[in-house]
């Protein structure tokens, strides 16, 4: 997994590497615990996304739960 700033080049990342990529706003988390997540978030404004290559296609989407899910949701 990578861990990568919110900018425009985490789709070109994502694209090429064929890796999981997490983008996080400032005063967010990534919390890993065994083999379980969560995102915490000290402002409900900010922004956690989860990034992915699918068959060339970078799909991206926001985790809404602040709860502990699976590893391998993003793997």
């Amino acid at each position: 997994m990578v861990l990568i700033s919110t900018n425009p080049i985490v789709k070109s990342l994502c694209s090429v590497s064929n890796i999981p990529g997490i983008a996080i706003d400032n005063n967010c988390a990534f919390v890993i615990m065994d083999d379980k997540y969560r995102i915490i978030k000290s402002d409900p404004q900010n922004k956690v996304f989860l990034f992915n290559n699918i068959r060339g296609v970078t799909e991206k989407k926001e985790p809404v739960s602040e709860k502990y899910k699976p590893l391998t949701e993003i793997f």
